[in-house]
């Protein structure tokens, strides 16, 4: 029998009360005023001043309270939280919150906010980020794409942010290049992006289906029905070819093992039915040419899905509760089905294992032959498949954001 230790991080900006106990560890960021709620005030407050003594004074407490009204005021378009690297999120107005966090003692490190890009972006319009090694590539609601190059004192991501010269991302006077994306002029589409593994090929890829309705035109051009772009970064931004998929296009993403191939995932329409076809497309001489397609065996509409860390492995979950994996080396499908309803998913990095979150805050976990991974606590000889988060607050909360470390 294999086990493994993990710690589950609940990162919450709002003032939230859990309910305390040997399971449970909160150590909340607030104001002296606040800190005298609640039992054992000041043996609390004794052990968070001697707990957090080395990094209390890294950030301050009005920092917290900006992230929250960030959270409040504008959507978090990118979050990542590598191995030994800070939680980074970006919001739609351009600003970098990178949140350092200290495993051992469950305590917030620092907190840096770089607001350089404040005002040289359209919140309203901001639709996706893309954030590579030297530059960051913005999508809006209009057909045009950003191009924000970074600060290129320190060659490492995470010196940029947490070096001792303590670096920002985006510099003062940042270098912004705008590029008219082809395709249709809708300004209601999702223009969403993609790195291929050089970081070489930009995909931009939007979502529309054949049963949309267009406004009349004398000439429909081929263009205009065009859902995915291939741009060349090697010698500025250059249009390399385009797609167009045959249904619905849900998902499009570069595979992190082949730089030219390029997996989506589609939803198409045959007679009274739809389907959920997985697809491989390969960029060869400039042209896109689809190579593979493979039918799920699902019948429900899809709510979630996520691609493993080498985009070899994809899980998605339906409207039926059914919970599926599709092996693209094997071509292989392994299905099972919930007791929850399913809303968010996440891979580990490992590709050994999935967690899911349900609608109804539920948390299991699942090996990768869909096998229930059973949760133990720590002071707890109890196991259980299934961990009810409502049971540790007593208020209702809904994660956002499931993210691997």
């Amino acid at each position: 029998m294999a086990s493994f230790l993990t710690s589950l991080y609940l990162l919450n900006f709002k003032q939230v009360e859990a309910v305390h106990n040997r399971e449970v560890d909160c150590i909340k960021v607030c104001e002296r005023d606040l800190c005298s709620q609640g039992p054992y005030r000041n043996a609390k407050r004794e052990y968070f001043l001697n707990k957090c003594s080395k990094c209390k004074q890294q950030y301050r407490k009005k920092d917290v309270k900006y992230v929250n009204k960030l959270f409040m005021s504008y959507k978090c378009l990118y979050l990542s939280w590598d191995i030994n690297q800070p939680l980074i999120m970006f919001f739609s107005n351009g600003t970098i919150v990178s949140v350092q966090l200290n495993i051992g003692n469950n305590t917030v490190e620092k907190i840096e906010i770089d607001d350089n890009l404040n005002g040289k972006l359209f919140p309203s319009k901001v639709v996706d980020v893309v954030i590579c090694q030297s530059c960051i590539f913005i999508t809006y609601s209009e057909p045009k794409l950003a191009v924000i190059y970074m600060n290129r004192s320190s060659p490492s991501f995470s010196t940029k942010i947490f070096g001792k010269k303590r670096g920002k991302l985006v510099g003062p006077e940042p270098k912004i290049m705008t590029v008219d994306l082809i395709g249709p002029c809708s300004k209601s589409l999702e223009r969403k992006l993609s790195l291929n593994l050089h970081n070489d090929h930009l995909l931009v890829w939007w979502r529309f289906s054949d049963d949309d309705v267009w406004p009349w035109t004398p000439v429909v051009y081929s263009m205009e029905r065009v859902n995915m772009l291939i741009y060349s970064l090697n010698d500025g931004i250059e249009i390399l070819c385009t797609a167009k998929v045959n249904g619905e296009l849900i998902n499009a993403i570069y595979s992190k093992q082949n730089f030219n191939q390029i997996l989506t995932l589609e939803e198409v329409k045959c007679k009274a039915e739809r389907s959920i076809n997985v697809c491989i497309y390969e960029v060869v001489q400039n042209q896109c040419h689809h190579i593979f397609v493979a039918k799920l065996p699902m019948h429900g509409s899809l709510i979630s899905f996520d691609w493993s860390s080498t985009v070899d492995k994809l899980i998605v979950s339906d409207s039926n509760r059914l919970l599926l994996i599709y092996d693209l080396r094997e071509k292989s499908t392994i299905v099972t089905y919930l007791s929850f309803l399913p809303k968010e998913i996440s891979w580990h990095p490992e590709n050994c294992l999935a967690i899911i979150i349900g609608t109804a805050n539920e948390i299991q976990c699942f090996d990768a032959a869909l096998n229930c991974i059973s949760f133990e606590m720590y002071y707890s000889k109890r196991m259980h498949n299934i961990i009810d988060l409502n049971s540790f607050f007593p208020h209702h909360f809904t994660p956002q954001k499931v993210l691997w470390q």
